[in-house]
């Protein structure tokens, strides 16, 4: 088999005894048990082998679940019962199917076909894999679709889910400043020509980094400063948006400063008049 159905709630049910090692070793007897269609064998030292356990502590997680989980049966071989059934309806599944592919495919709607759609192989179709059915192979998988869970690459940065949206409301902020609008997709061309990597336009902080007043030049700069293994579009963007947090943080300070001047100017000029009109009142006692 080549695929088997997997119940996450009955498993972290019956293994919340075991530790991170063990639940390892769990899942590659498992796995071998359903590939290969038939029991584990009874000796500790073939199930190393099939769990790839190497140290110690692998050897004995393997004993602990194959003890605990596929004990020996009368036969002289490791069965559990859950993967006996599921292994049994496979087998019975595709039995079926081939059964009903050499009579030339199902025949009636009785079976589930749906109103309207052809019952028999179409046109050219083998006739071992009548329509309606998921072609077998020679170990014979379930006849099931599985659920494949699609993930993006951790190295690879997400792209926006309203791209389209961010970039309209970007650029209409842009023209109502009176300023040529600086896009994403401007920035990535531009680096593209200095080989830098993972170029995603809809790249969030990319955005940012743009609203907050980085101009072109200022990526191309960043990318052309830092080295071979570093130009990547996270890291430029890391870098342009870290320079302007430093650029906003030298402004406040200053900023800070000359108005702590300002008002001990003030402060000083305010003394100085009192002073005066103290002097002018002893002067005229």
């Amino acid at each position: 088999m080549n695929y088997f159905e997997f119940y996450p709630g009955d498993y972290l049910r019956d293994t919340t005894s075991l530790n991170l090692t063990e639940h390892g070793a769990y899942l590659r007897l498992l796995i071998a048990y359903y590939s290969k269609e038939k029991p584990l064998p009874a000796e500790h030292k073939e199930l190393y082998q099939i769990s790839c356990a190497i140290s110690a502590a692998d050897k004995a997680a393997t004993r602990k679940v194959a003890d605990e989980f596929f004990p020996v049966a009368v036969d002289g071989f490791r069965h559990k019962n859950r993967v006996d059934e599921e292994i049994a309806k496979a087998q019975k599944r595709i039995k079926t199917a081939q059964e009903n592919g050499a009579k030339g495919g199902r025949k009636s709607n009785r079976l589930g076909n749906p109103p309207g759609k052809p019952t028999g192989s179409p046109a050219g179709a083998s006739v071992g894999n009548p329509t309606g059915t998921q072609r077998g192979t020679r170990s014979g998988e379930a006849l099931h679709t599985p659920h494949v869970i699609h993930q993006t690459p951790e190295d690879q940065e997400p792209k926006s889910r309203s791209e389209p949206d961010m970039l309209e409301r970007f650029n209409g902020e842009r023209e109502r400043d009176g300023t040529p609008p600086l896009t994403p997709a401007d920035v990535c061309v531009a680096l593209r020509t200095l080989d830098v990597a993972k170029l995603v336009p809809g790249y969030a902080p990319l955005y940012g980094a743009i609203r907050e007043g980085a101009k072109l030049e200022r990526f191309v700069k960043a990318a052309k400063a830092v080295r071979a293994d570093q130009r990547n579009l996270a890291y430029i963007v890391g870098k342009v948006r870290g320079e302007l947090a430093d650029e906003r943080a030298a402004a406040d300070a200053q900023q800070h400063l000359e108005q702590k001047n300002r008002a001990v100017g003030e402060q000083w000029a305010t003394q100085g008049h009192d002073e005066s009109e103290e002097d002018e009142d002893r002067a005229t006692f």
